[in-house]
């Protein structure tokens, strides 16, 4: 029977996926449902129709009563229990004030060096939803889909990022908002390497000492330019210095390397600005230029001799760099040696902090050279130069013979199509090829130091760059009035006089000469020979 009398027939516990709140759904609300049922339908409640009415009153109670309460309510709470900060090294960033979840507003504080940040954002509830908005309530995109949480790369100075909570009900929400303000970079967003953001916490010591008056040492740090294809123009090098001044003779270069790795010549010497303490900026001379996936050093040494004349190269322990052109990059450790051409190297972690600047080189300003060679014209000689070529080095010497009186030059520029190559003399005054019809430029010797410039000028008319090589021809040894000499001759044998050894026997030697014309005979006043080695006892004679 239904009715509030019958409360029993029903049972205690709902349906299975009912939940039944005190008042909602009771038996009593059923009943007064199929009464008002009735009462609208015209039928009049009689006791002789009870069972036909359950039949029909039962399920309809039940789509009214679910209908009212349904399944579980959705959750309200749009909250965080937690919210921090993470920099690229996974170190946190400190918000403030510390995080509490009924606070909504924070501020936090970055090093220049963190360029991108990690949100770490927990919800109380996790049917909740969580969006990142930027300070235009615009949504963000995560800097790195891949990595956990949500990342944010951040500009130099404020950075507004909220933090937008919308609870299981989709009705409620909470925004947290965390304005980061990030330094201002050192490091120059155009440079082909820098590492001048990171963490300033060493000091690397340059030049002798106080406490030493021999020791000299030189630090320098490795770095290996990129992939360009034609190479590099380098205009400028980056340093933070201490405890400098100008008595300090700081100096500042660029080394090529040796196959070993460790530095080997110099290349160029940087311009020195007026020296202080802090972040100074040498300049490359002008058109030089770093070829490609090659290794160099940027080297520190003084020039100031004694004790006293030393200055300190800021550096970092942080490998982590803060500018990157594609395919360069630094040395996680540095040189350190007692001058620049020893060949004992220590290697220590810190490195310093350096920016290295300047931009890829293209056909149109490319004025370098891809080989130089020199034939001094005798099939038993060439003459060679040093050190060996290196198209980012411009300056050469080489030394000649005396009978060698000239020699042939042969220049490659690199863009052999558009480049042009004019040789000049010591006071840069254009040379004439000395045999116009022998292949390469023809150049005469005098005795002594010959200067020869090797210009060559870009595609553009305008950037140019000079080679220069010296070459020294030896002062003859032959008298001018000398009747027969061959004194200058290529020196390829030693012929040796005397006892070689006990008991053996003794060696003379020989060599006959033809006396001219003249009617009236020759008066003979000497004989030069070169001796190579010769004994105490040797007892020379010449007859």
């Amino acid at each position: 029977m239904l009715g509030t009398r019958n409360r029993a027939a029903f049972p205690r516990v709902p349906p299975m996926g009912w939940d039944v709140r005190a008042g909602l759904c009771g038996h009593g609300v059923v009943a007064r449902r199929v009464r008002l049922l009735r009462r609208k339908s015209g039928v009049r409640s009689r006791r002789s129709r009870p069972l036909r009415r359950v039949a029909l009153a039962l399920p309809l109670g039940a789509f009214l009563c679910s209908a009212t309460v349904g399944a579980n309510a959705a959750s309200t709470d749009a909250t965080l229990s937690a919210l921090s900060l993470k920099d690229r090294d996974g170190a946190t960033v400190a918000v403030s004030p510390a995080f509490d979840a009924a606070v909504t507003s924070y501020t936090a504080d970055a090093p220049a060096r963190v360029a991108r940040i990690t949100v770490e954002a927990t919800k109380s509830d996790d049917g909740a939803e969580v969006v990142h908005l930027d300070g235009d309530d615009q949504t963000l995109t995560d800097a790195d889909a891949v990595a956990e949480h949500f990342q944010v790369d951040l500009e130099a100075g404020a950075n507004t990022i909220k933090v937008k909570v919308t609870a299981e009900d989709t009705i409620n929400t909470t925004t947290y908002t965390v304005v980061v303000t990030r330094a201002v970079p050192m490091a120059s967003a155009d440079a082909l390497l820098s590492n001048l953001d990171e963490s300033d916490d060493s000091g690397i010591v340059a030049g002798t000492p106080v406490d030493s008056s021999t020791a000299a040492p030189v630090a320098a740090i490795g770095f290996q330019t990129g992939s360009g294809e034609r190479g590099y123009n380098l205009t400028s090098v980056k340093v933070v210095l201490a405890n400098a001044a100008a008595s300090d003779g700081v100096r500042v270069r660029i080394f090529n390397a040796r196959s070993n790795g460790n530095p080997y010549y110099s290349l160029y010497t940087l311009a020195n600005p007026t020296i202080s303490d802090g972040t100074l900026t040498f300049t490359a001379p002008a058109s030089a230029t770093l070829q490609n996936g090659t290794r160099y050093f940027v080297m520190f040494d003084s020039t100031a001799s004694g004790a006293g004349n030393d200055y300190e190269i800021r550096g970092t322990e942080s490998e982590s760099l803060n500018s990157q052109a594609v395919g360069w990059s630094m040395n996680t450790d540095r040189h350190v040696g007692k001058k620049p051409g020893t060949l004992f190297w220590q290697t220590h972690d810190e490195v310093p902090l350096v920016e290295i600047s300047g931009d890829a080189l293209v056909r149109a300003n490319d004025a370098n050279l891809t080989a130089l060679s020199i034939e001094d014209g005798n099939s038993r000689f060439r003459t060679g130069y040093s050190p060996r070529f290196d198209p980012s080095m411009t300056s050469y010497t080489s030394a000649a013979a005396t009978q060698i009186d000239q020699i042939t030059i042969d220049a490659t520029p690199a863009n052999a199509d558009g480049a042009e190559v004019a040789y000049l003399d010591g006071d840069e005054q254009l040379l004439t090829d000395a045999d116009a019809d022998t292949e390469g430029f023809q150049v005469d010797l005098e005795v002594g130091a010959n200067t020869i410039g090797v210009r060559v000028t870009a595609e553009n008319g305008t950037t140019t760059r000079t080679y220069t090589l010296v070459v020294t021809r030896e002062a003859s040894r032959v008298s001018a009035d000398a009747l027969a000499s061959n004194l200058d001759e290529h020196f390829s044998k030693r012929l040796y006089i005397g006892n070689l050894e006990p008991g053996k026997t003794l060696r003379a030697q020989a060599l006959g000469f033809e006396t001219g014309g003249n009617e009236a005979g020759y008066v003979l006043t000497s004989v030069k020979i070169l001796i190579w080695e010769i004994t105490h006892s040797a007892g020379t004679r010449v007859r």
